[in-house]
């Protein structure tokens, strides 16, 4: 009669581990996150399946994710801004408007604040898409995937960016020190001078020819293939809660079995 009563402790033992333990993954996104800024990759997907989507090109990479008291909340930049005229995400049923903490009409950019729940699934939200000159105007439903493993803090990437601009210090000295040697040739110099300048000029006429010839409209980024989902947390300690759950209900079916036959 004891081993009977054990039998019924077991189990629950089991599943009430492997609750607790699916609990845990849950939370340990924004345990591991402490206060700060981070940046993060990500993908645009479609809303019905895992392709890329033709506005994944629109929205630069990384993303910045602030975190306070356990809050999240996702800082981007979006370019080709005038054409997305709508910038929608989640909130308490329904959608709201992101909020734009900056904007650049003349680069066509904006920056889009709002909300997360969490960077392991995705994030629905609703863009509005027009473009005039061509006639455009579409409503589109995408998800934001971010890849949890590409968090970096953004206060050791600028630690990183410091380091590496030592070395250059120190060779700005020595051009500093020629570029005063080159001033004893005034003639030469003048003539470089004019050289740059006019290289200088030509590259800007480029540049203003290319950006006034984009008159694309948002591309269809017509790659069929599957996006891997961002990878999550560590996933052991689930299947080892899922193998004592598994062993756990045969050897209780196991028991079942013999008393019946007796």
């Amino acid at each position: 009669m004891k081993r009977w009563k054990a039998i019924p402790v077991l189990f629950l033992a089991a599943v009430m581990g492997l609750v607790l333990c699916v609990t845990s993954k849950v939370q340990a996104e924004v345990i591991a996150l402490q206060d700060g800024e981070y940046n993060v990759d990500y993908n645009i997907l479609k809303a019905e399946n895992d392709s890329v989507s033709m506005a994944n090109d629109y929205f630069e990479k990384p993303a910045v994710i602030h975190v306070n008291n356990g809050k999240l909340e996702a800082v981007i930049r979006l370019n080709h801004s005038a054409w997305i005229t709508e910038f929608k995400v989640p909130d308490g049923g329904g959608y709201v408007d992101t909020t734009t903490v900056s904007s650049d009409s003349a680069a066509d950019t904006r920056v889009a604040r709002f909300p997360l729940q969490s960077l392991e699934s995705p994030l629905a939200a609703k863009i509005h898409v027009t473009v005039p000159s061509v006639d455009y105007d579409h409503d589109y439903t995408i998800r934001f995937a971010f890849d949890s493993s590409s968090i970096t803090p953004v206060k050791a990437e600028q630690s990183a960016a410091a380091k590496n601009k030592e070395p250059e210090s120190s060779s700005a000295k020595v051009a500093n020190a020629a570029a005063k040697t080159e001033n004893n040739a005034p003639n030469s110099a003048s003539t470089a001078a004019s050289g740059a300048n006019d290289g200088a000029e030509s590259r800007v006429q480029a540049n203003v020819k290319e950006s006034s010839s984009d008159n694309s409209v948002l591309k269809n980024v017509e790659s069929g293939d599957q996006v891997v989902n961002p990878p999550t947390a560590d996933t052991a300690p689930i299947a080892a809660w899922v193998a004592v759950f598994a062993v756990s209900l045969l050897f209780l079916l196991r028991r079942l079995y013999l008393s019946r036959s007796k």
